[in-house]
């Protein structure tokens, strides 16, 4: 069965003045040993541009940092799983960004 999860985009910093690098992220996630989840990453550098998609980023029950390079002012993540018997619950994610330009 296909399921899926996903937020809406938001601002990296409180301002979004900013463009950050997120560059790993470590997943709070319990799931049986048989699932694996995939990660998607949408960024924005700007709030009426196209949004950019990174992923997917498979995580299972033994991943403890995902590495990334997504580049943006806005971020969504949506985590999808499609086996038919998968079991799995999200907690609080932790993201690594850093402030950065534009190139």
């Amino acid at each position: 069965m296909n399921s899926y999860i996903e937020g809406s985009p938001r601002e990296i910093s409180a301002d979004g003045e900013n463009l950050y690098m997120v560059d790993q992220v470590i997943p709070d996630v319990t799931m049986t040993p048989n699932t694996s989840l995939l990660l998607y990453m949408n960024t924005r550098k700007f709030p009426n541009a196209t949004e950019i998609t990174k992923g997917p980023f498979t995580i299972t029950s033994s991943t403890e940092k995902v590495s990334t390079r997504a580049k943006g002012r806005q971020i969504s993540m949506k985590f999808q799983s499609s086996g038919t018997e998968d079991d799995w619950t999200l907690g609080d994610f932790r993201v690594n960004s850093r402030q950065d330009g534009l190139r």
